[in-house]
């Protein structure tokens, strides 16, 4: 069932000392230099006229459409609890040459973000540089037997997307064929480190699907502010299908009093609402780790579990 899901999801969460990434002191990034690294740390172009920063994110392509041979290799075969170093090898697939014009995409050179494909596991870890061009590696430990999809998303200069590799990696091992199956029971209150986190919202399939996160704390039931920007945005959301298929990458965001978007920038704070839009193609159960820092800088993930609506229906269970 879900409680030992959630388990094992909060165990997994922990995989290594690698899947938090701590983010420069704030103090050091205020100012305008710090807007402009933080701009560029993004990346996002600058139209060079005025200055402005361009925030339009595109939907991400695949390598096949970008050009690209992509790789995600371990450096020896997979074991449960064992840290493992996968090494992502990014080539045009043109010339076989590797590519020398990665940048960073909120903030790190690489998402990696791994699940089992019965969803019982989740991380969201970040590939850094190995001082050779396209190639960026990451130390991770997968902490059970199974099926695993790794999703890599990264970026070359000058784009406006991301390119989204999805591939399976086996983990040999005792227990590997007791996957679980998802439970098609909604989860939509999670509490963190004394925060409940509700998600508000309709999943519908087919067109834009709106959703609300509403941060309270757990003792008293009192709003939540002060949440602080995450990996350059908001909050971060991986939503993935109950058979393993699909994939999205999303974030959180909001809008001052006068319907203006509300960057993270550095110094930025938000709560007790955060807004998410995303779309779903197909019918069926879905998870959705949705990822925060709470005022005392803590990095809390939320697995939450939503189901479409049934056509012309919304599902208020």
């Amino acid at each position: 069932g879900w409680a030992f899901l959630a388990g094992i999801a909060a165990v997994a969460i922990a995989l290594g000392s690698t899947f938090t990434w701590a983010s420069r002191t704030e103090t050091a990034s205020r100012g305008m230099n710090g807007i402009l690294a933080w701009t560029e740390g993004m990346g996002m172009p600058m139209r060079p006229a005025m200055s402005v920063m361009e925030t339009t994110e595109a939907p991400p392509i695949d390598p096949h459409h970008a050009g690209l041979e992509v790789a995600l290799t371990p450096s020896e075969p997979i074991r449960p609890g064992v840290p493992t170093t996968l090494t992502l090898t990014v080539r045009d697939a043109e010339t076989g040459e590797p590519v020398e014009d990665l940048v960073r995409t909120h903030q790190v050179w690489a998402h990696l973000i791994l699940t089992r494909t019965d969803l019982s596991t989740f991380a969201h870890i970040h590939l850094r540089p190995t001082g050779e061009p396209g190639r960026l590696q990451v130390r991770a430990t997968f902490p059970t037997a199974g099926e695993y999809v790794a999703h890599t998303e990264f970026r070359r200069q000058g784009q406006m997307g991301d390119v989204l590799d999805s591939r399976e990696l086996r983990v040999a091992g005792p227990g590997f064929a007791r996957q679980a199956p998802t439970s098609a029971a909604q989860v939509r209150t999670v509490v963190r480190d004394g925060v409940a986190v509700h998600l508000d919202g309709h999943a519908v399939v087919g067109e834009q699907s709106d959703f609300t996160f509403r941060f309270t704390d757990a003792a008293t039931g009192d709003p939540v502010t002060g949440l602080r920007p995450y990996l350059g945005a908001a909050g971060h959301a991986a939503i993935v299908r109950s058979d393993g298929s699909g994939f999205a990458h999303r974030h959180a965001e909001t809008e001052d009093s006068r319907g203006r978007p509300v960057f993270a920038v550095p110094g930025a704070t938000f709560g007790p609402e955060l807004g998410l839009h995303t779309r779903f193609a197909s019918a069926g159960t879905y998870r959705m780790w949705a990822q925060f820092r709470l005022p005392d800088g803590a990095v809390i993930t939320a697995p939450f579990t939503v189901r479409t609506a049934e056509t012309g229906a919304h599902d208020h269970s």
